[in-house]
C-alpha cells in the first residue's frame, strides 16, 4: 500500500543519507533503490522536511494526512497526495485535528506531541531574582529552580489542536491565540499534559485551582520565573530596544503578529515583550518583606498577574519589570500565554 512504501522509505532514508555521506553510492546506485520500493521523487514526496512541525516525521502523522477526504491538497497523484511545502502541511494536519469527532479519528500519538511541544520548550537555568513592585518600592529576591519554558507564547494552531476550540478577534495559526482567560489556560495546561502523558499539574474543582508545582505536567510560569525569563541575565527594563523585540502600539498595525519575527532574547525566547500580555500563576499582591526561597505569590487574591505588555499597549507597559492583574475569568483580545514545566 502507499502507507507501506512510506514506512519503507523512512526507514531506509537514514541508512542512504549516510552512505551519501561516504560517497559509496552512486545517483545510479540510490535511483535503483529506492525504485525497489517503488519511489519515485521521494524529494517531492511530503518530504521530511515538510513535516517539520513535529520535527521527524512519524507515521501516525502521515496517516493523518493520507487517510482522509477532507482536504485539498496542492495536487494529487495516481500514488497519494502531494504537499507544496511545510505550511500546507501544518494547514491540513490542524483542519483534521480540530474536526476531529471520535476516538476512531485520527489522532496524534502522546509522543507525537510530546516531540512538538518538546522541540519549542527552553531550559532556563537556577538562579535568584530580585524583584520590585513598582507601586510600593518594595523590594525582595527569591530563588529560581532550573525549569523549561516555550520559546513562543501558545499559538492558536496548538491551542485548537489540543483544545479543539479557536478563540481569538485576530486569525492565523502562528499568531498567539488570545480572548483566552486564565481558566482557559490552565485548563490548557492540563489537557496538554493528560495528551502529552505528563502529570497534571493543576487540580481543578470549579473556580478552586491548585498547583502542584514538582508536577511534571505543564503549567503557567510564576510571576518570578517569568520575569527572570524575559530578562534572560540582563538588567535593563527590557533585553533589547523595543521596537527589535516586541509588537507594540507603535508597530503593531493594531493587531497580533505571528510569533517569532522579533528578535529574541539572549535565552531564545521570543515575543516575552509585547504581542499578548501573558498569564503568569500568581495571585497579585504585594511582595514579601523578606527574601523567600522559592516564590509561588500570595496564597489567595481576587485577581491573577500578566506580563509582558501587548499589540495594543504604550511603550511603558511593554517592560520586563511591569505588573499587570486581571479577574481569572476575564477573555480580553490582548492576553494569551506561555507554557512551563518544572524539572
Amino acid at each position: 500500500s502507499h502507507l507501506l512504501r512510506i514506512q519503507k522509505f523512512l526507514q531506509f532514508k537514514p541508512k542512504l543519507d549516510e552512505l551519501n555521506k561516504s560517497g559509496e553510492l552512486s545517483e545510479q546506485e540510490q535511483n535503483k533503490k529506492l525504485s525497489e520500493l517503488n519511489i519515485q521523487h521521494p524529494e517531492d514526496f511530503i518530504e521530511i522536511k515538510a513535516l517539520q512541525l513535529f520535527e521527524r516525521p512519524r507515521l501516525d502523522t502521515i496517516l493523518i494526512i493520507l487517510g482522509t477526504n477532507q482536504c485539498e491538497p496542492s495536487e494529487k497523484m495516481d500514488d497519494g497526495l502531494y504537499f507544496k511545502d511545510e505550511i500546507a502541511v501544518r494547514k491540513y494536519v490542524s483542519l483534521l485535528i480540530a474536526t476531529s469527532k471520535s476516538e476512531e479519528s485520527y489522532q496524534i500519538s502522546v509522543n507525537t506531541i510530546r516531540d512538538t511541544i518538546s522541540s519549542r520548550m527552553v531550559k532556563i537555568p537556577a538562579g535568584k531574582i530580585r524583584l520590585k513592585d513598582e507601586n510600593s518600592e518594595h523590594e525582595f529576591t527569591t530563588k529560581i529552580n532550573d525549569f523549561l519554558i516555550d520559546k513562543y507564547p501558545v499559538t492558536q494552531d496548538i491551542y485548537r489542536e489540543i483544545t479543539g476550540e479557536s478563540p481569538g478577534h485576530f486569525e492565523g495559526d502562528d499568531r498567539p491565540v488570545e480572548t483566552v482567560s486564565w481558566f482557559d489556560a490552565v485548563k490548557f495546561c492540563n489537557l496538554l499534559s493528560e495528551k502529552a502523558g505528563y502529570n497534571p499539574a493543576y487540580s481543578i474543582e470549579g473556580k478552586k485551582v491548585l498547583l502542584d508545582i514538582k508536577s511534571n505536567g505543564f503549567r503557567l510560569p510564576t510571576e518570578a520565573e517569568w520575569e527572570y525569563a524575559c530578562r534572560a541575565g540582563s538588567t535593563g527594563e527590557r533585553y533589547g530596544e523595543l521596537d527589535d523585540i516586541a509588537w507594540y502600539e507603535a508597530n503593531s498595525g493594531g493587531q497580533t503578529h505571528s510569533v517569532g519575527q522579533k528578535l529574541p532574547n539572549n535565552w531564545g525566547l521570543y515575543d516575552m515583550l509585547g504581542n499578548v500580555w501573558e498569564n503568569c500563576w500568581d495571585w497579585y499582591g504585594e511582595y514579601p518583606q523578606d527574601e523567600i526561597d522559592i516564590w509561588s505569590g500570595p496564597e489567595n487574591g481576587e485577581n491573577r498577574i500578566l506580563r509582558g505588555g501587548s499589540w495594543l499597549n504604550e511603550s511603558d507597559l511593554c517592560r520586563c519589570t511591569y505588573r499587570l492583574d486581571d479577574l481569572p475569568a476575564n477573555r480580553d483580545g490582548y492576553s494569551g500565554f506561555r507554557i512551563a514545566r518544572s524539572l
